[in-house]
């Protein structure tokens, strides 16, 4: 155990892989650990944890920490966007291939493609502000379009009061507060629409339920009895926008 600008630097095994990890004490109610695709593993737990509990917890999920790094080891290197011509973008599980018009205002789909319309002049810093400015817009009305279908056809989320805020997160896909608060992080809108369904009602269960309890879990699986498949098929997608992968864990629980 070594100590680092107030956190801990540990190291933990699983089979025959050893890892490190830097744990840090944070005022937050659950745990959470997240793995970065440079196969860095950082925890954060509450500071009325103690450290030793803490470890406890993070060794019960090494398993799932190695098939993460695993996973990100396997993966082709991806590179970043440059926002030009011809990449590739996301939208509700679908790739489209970028087309820059140089008349017009906007962002739109059409057929197989994301057409970015702006004067000549403008670059990729220009054309990234107008994707991401669309993504948030397109966003919010997925998000609410597919919190109203949930509610309508699942009995267990229906008639749940609560208002929808739109926030990108890094470390998350959603949260929800005590007072009805649901965010979303407007990456999901890259994601196939069932991945987006599971996070939503993820988050609605915190209404019944705060913690990541077996209640919890229970009442989730009420809901949406293939809640692991969708969860499995979101942690695997190819997200470039935000390529983290990361678990919370109830109160000291996802």
């Amino acid at each position: 155990m070594a100590r680092d600008d107030g956190a801990l630097r540990m190291t933990a095994s699983w089979g025959a892989r050893d890892f490190e990890y830097v744990l840090r004490l944070e005022s937050r109610r659950d745990l959470l650990i997240t793995v970065h695709p440079d196969l860095r593993v950082d925890v954060a737990a509450p500071r009325s944890r103690s450290v030793d509990e803490v470890v406890r917890r993070v060794h019960a999920r090494r398993s799932w920490i190695a098939r993460q790094l695993r996973a990100f080891e396997e993966q082709p290197k991806v590179t970043p966007h440059r926002f030009v011509p011809g990449e590739s973008c996301w939208y509700l599980g679908r790739q489209y291939r970028l087309r820059v018009e140089r008349e017009g205002q906007g962002v739109a789909l059409q057929g197989g493609q994301l057409i970015v319309r702006m004067a000549p002049g403008h670059g990729p810093a220009e054309i990234r502000a107008a994707i991401i400015g669309w993504y948030r817009r397109r966003a919010r009305a997925v998000f609410s379009a597919r919190a109203e279908r949930l509610q309508r056809s699942i009995g267990l989320l229906s008639g749940l009061d609560w208002t929808l805020r739109v926030r990108h997160m890094q470390r998350r896909w959603g949260s929800c507060t005590a007072r009805g608060t649901i965010t979303m992080n407007p990456t999901l809108v890259q994601v196939p629409p069932s991945c987006v369904d599971y996070v939503l009602a993820h988050e609605m269960v915190h209404l019944l339920e705060s913690t990541h309890s077996r209640r919890f879990y229970r009442l989730l699986g009420r809901a949406m009895p293939d809640w692991e498949r969708r969860k499995a098929r979101l942690e695997s997608f190819p997200n470039r926008l935000w390529p983290v992968v990361a678990i919370r864990m109830g109160e000291v629980s996802h």
